[in-house]
């Protein structure tokens, strides 16, 4: 996958016709993977996105939701 494609997947899995409500986005560090996706998700409304590096429970995960959904950033 190339990194500029980021925004184009995140948008197609943003409609509401999508069953699908989670992207996992797996590649090698550096290619910019971040930078696109929260360039991406400056455009969804009700957007969450989270790190799972140096996660290794579901309740970490868990955790970050609930913390990123309180404070109200993304």
């Amino acid at each position: 996958m190339i990194a500029s494609e980021i925004p184009n997947i995140i948008k197609s899995f943003s409609k509401k016709e999508n069953p699908y409500r989670c992207i996992l986005i797996d590649g090698v560090w550096g290619i910019g993977k971040s930078f696109q996706i929260d360039k991406a998700l400056k455009e969804i409304p009700c957007s969450i996105n989270i790190s799972l590096f140096g996660i290794n429970t579901v309740d970490e995960i868990l955790t970050q939701l609930s913390v990123k959904m309180c404070s109200g950033t993304k």
